[in-house]
């Protein structure tokens, strides 16, 4: 059995530490680099900053703890994972990671093809998440999550729909449940998601790909406003009690 070191203080990551070693995994826990994971084989960052310049420093610290062979997965957010490795020695042994949970349980992990990496790397990681029963999907990198590339326009054109009167929020949720087989719609979405979240996402990566598909609608300028006159936070689909 190799080693496996979790790097990170907060319930993600000590949740994989207890995973990891209910499967007979040995498991290196720290809240940074340190002598304690040169003997690991494969490393797991999650520490909870995932700003640009923090998992940089993290990672160039952590290339000089570990094994050379060593394999080293980064849960990211935003970031490219190719930009962040850039010049690094351990740039070919490194995995981005978008970890994305569900209330109640369950999720999936979007695992990032640093471009002209190996594939071995990430093969090994699914296999090490394969074996704890965590879903995972192979994605190349590109800004923003897979998951938000694909909702994120429909929440926009929900939004829009509202605002143009197209239906009511009840019946623009209902569409997508019992039409496209959504477990929530899209404005309860928003709703358990916060306006203030949706709206930081999508404006991210309208502004990082220039996609007009992830542009906020006009309308939510407006709620946005409302909130912050000191109003209650606008509901857009209040009959909703769905679960994400």
């Amino acid at each position: 059995m190799h080693d496996i070191g979790v790097v990170g203080t907060d319930e993600m990551a000590a949740e994989l530490a207890d995973q990891l070693a209910a499967h007979g995994r040995k498991v290196v826990t720290a809240a940074g680099p340190g002598p304690s994971l040169a003997g690991c084989d494969f490393v797991f960052e999650l520490s909870d900053d995932t700003g640009r310049q923090a998992k940089r420093s993290m990672l160039e610290a952590l290339s000089g703890a570990i094994s050379p062979t060593a394999v080293i997965a980064v849960a990211v957010d935003r970031t490219s994972v190719t930009d962040l490795s850039a010049g690094l020695d351990v740039a070919n042994r490194i995995v981005g990671m978008h970890w994305v949970r569900r209330a109640g349980g369950g999720g999936v992990v979007e695992l990032v093809r640093v471009e002209h990496g190996a594939g071995e790397p990430l093969a090994a990681v699914r296999a090490v998440l394969d074996e704890l029963e965590i879903d995972t999907i192979e994605v190349n990198d590109r800004p923003g999550l897979l998951l938000d590339t694909l909702h994120l326009p429909l929440l926009n054109q929900a939004i829009q729909a509202l605002d143009d009167g197209l239906a009511t929020a009840e019946d623009l949720d209902l569409a997508a449940e019992l039409g496209l087989g959504h477990a929530v719609g899209p404005l309860a979405a928003v709703d358990r998601w916060g306006l203030g979240s949706y709206a930081e996402r999508a404006s991210a990566l309208f502004e990082e790909t220039g996609d007009a598909w992830f542009a906020p609608p006009p309308v939510l300028r407006r709620l946005l406003q409302t909130a912050r006159t000191g109003a209650p936070s606008p509901a857009l689909n209040e009959g909703t009690k769905h679960e994400l």
